[in-house]
């Protein structure tokens, strides 16, 4: 019987294996790989394969830069533990490479970052549209508060005596040969003797900081090296707000982009941040790049005010950037006088000869952009911040947004600033309530082990005296 049951059970088997053996595996399919090289550096093919080309990798926080280099045959030029982004120099032939490196999450070009031009128009009344003038009838001029403008630099002028003027590694100077970053000063904070020409904030401190050549370009290593030097000095010269009007040349989400992850860290240690929204109209990805493409920071678009104080005739720009950004945002949250604006002149700048026409007095330029509609925007929550010191980015975001006025034929939710119409909101609330709830930081500030913002931003370990910029070319890659 023991036979008979050990045969029944080895026919049972058998029969078992028998059965499995005919089912047709099922197949899984594998996780769809993801690409951590950036599209743009996807597309670049080189003649020569061992052209070096200048990119910014975003790594894990215990990756090693120097590491990641060397083993593409690069060079790392700088190492931004703010942004948890290093800067290399590396073969074009190495970048596939290069983005298949464990603790390397992200490889973008480091790309042209281009001032949003100026256009000639018409002179303006804006200072008192958006509810400056109100605020300066009740001595609220901007005083004690410092706005640093990251730009083409400033040319002195008699309308900014007080202004301080520094420029990033890499430019031999901190004037501005362009014009660019002269006329965005005026905006926020000129002053001429007999009180013609204002800005928004005309007793605010200014603060320039060139990143952009005298061509009205840089790349986006100069713009984190500006937003590094706020970073270290936003305290000693009380330095509550940045303005940014300037775009980068490659769209991206702004998870990914380290421009994002620097002005986030300067959003959460209390200095807010403004940015043009870009002259490209409505056209497909008009938004789509950094620093405007942020959710956190305050986005700025243009109107033409007609010529009125009165922000119900006023049109929308053109040219003034709108839409989603690539991560579903819609962009800018308001908007501000941006054609015609009268602002400073930078003598024999560029801007000037472009329209000589356009020049007033002999010291001031009739403008247009929504990089004249970001400073008044920078100006008037200079002039919040005064009333208001103890309010914080996100409550003045909030403050901005929920008091914007309509205009006729407005396409969207972004009204016209009233920074009076805020100050008074500001006065009937016990708490002022705070916008970007629920938002995630970029990835730059993202901790891998918690998933949680980072506490700490390690700019204070950069030393600018061990990064060799001279050796940083431009000339042979183009990310158009």
């Amino acid at each position: 019987m023991g036979r008979r049951l050990t045969s029944a059970v080895l026919a049972a088997f058998t029969a078992l294996m028998l059965l499995i053996s005919t089912v047709t595996p099922v197949r899984v399919a594998a996780a769809p790989k993801v690409s951590r090289l950036h599209p743009k550096l996807a597309q670049v093919k080189g003649g020569n394969s061992k052209q070096l080309v200048d990119v910014l990798v975003t790594i894990d926080p215990d990756a090693v830069g120097t590491n990641i280099a060397k083993a593409v045959g690069g060079k790392q030029m700088k190492h931004w533990k703010m942004a948890q982004t290093i800067q290399l120099r590396v073969p074009i032939d190495a970048l596939p490479e290069l983005s298949e490196i464990p603790g390397v999450k992200w490889v973008m070009p480091n790309a042209k970052v281009v001032a949003t031009g100026l256009g000639a128009n018409l002179a303006t009344v804006y200072p008192k549209e958006i509810g400056a003038e109100a605020l300066w009838e009740r001595s609220i001029t901007g005083a004690g508060v410092t706005v640093a403008v990251l730009d083409t630099g400033l040319t002195s002028h008699p309308d900014l005596p007080g202004a301080l003027r520094f420029a990033v590694p890499g430019f031999p100077s901190s004037s501005d040969k362009f014009g660019h970053g002269t006329a965005v000063a005026g905006v926020v904070a000129g002053r001429s003797a007999d009180g013609t020409y204002l800005g928004v904030a005309p007793d605010a401190r200014m603060i320039s900081v060139k990143v952009l050549g005298d061509d009205g370009s840089g790349t986006l290593a100069d713009v984190l090296n500006g937003l590094e030097w706020v970073n270290q000095n936003y305290r000693r010269y009380n330095i509550r707000v940045v303005n940014l009007s300037l775009t980068a040349g490659v769209p991206d989400s702004y998870r990914q982009n380290p421009i994002n992850a620097a002005v986030e860290a300067l959003w959460f240690n209390g200095v807010v941040v403004v940015a043009a929204s870009g002259n490209r109209g409505d056209v497909p990805g008009a938004v789509t790049t950094a620093p405007g493409n942020d959710p956190f920071v305050i986005t700025v678009g243009a109107v033409n005010d007609n010529g009125t104080a009165n922000p119900l005739d006023d049109t929308l720009a053109s040219f003034s950037g709108r839409g989603d950004t690539l991560d579903g945002f819609a962009k800018p949250e308001v908007v501000a006088p941006g054609q015609g604006i009268v602002s400073l002149l930078a003598p024999n700048a560029v801007a000037a000869a472009a329209a000589p026409a356009n020049i007033v007095d002999n010291s001031y330029l009739k403008a247009s952009g929504t990089s004249l509609s970001a400073p008044a925007v920078a100006g008037a929550a200079a002039l919040l911040l005064q009333a208001r010191p103890e309010l914080t980015p996100n409550q003045v975001k909030w403050l901005i947004t929920s008091s914007s006025q309509s205009y006729d034929g407005q396409p969207d939710n972004a009204g016209v600033i009233d920074i009076a119409a805020a100050l008074d909101l500001a006065e009937t609330l016990t708490e002022v309530p705070e916008a970007n709830e629920g938002l995630e930081p970029a990835d730059g500030l993202i901790s891998t082990e918690t998933g949680t913002a980072t506490d700490e931003v390690y700019w204070d370990q950069v030393y600018w005296d061990q990064v060799y910029w001279d050796q940083v070319y431009w000339d042979q890659v183009y990310w158009d």
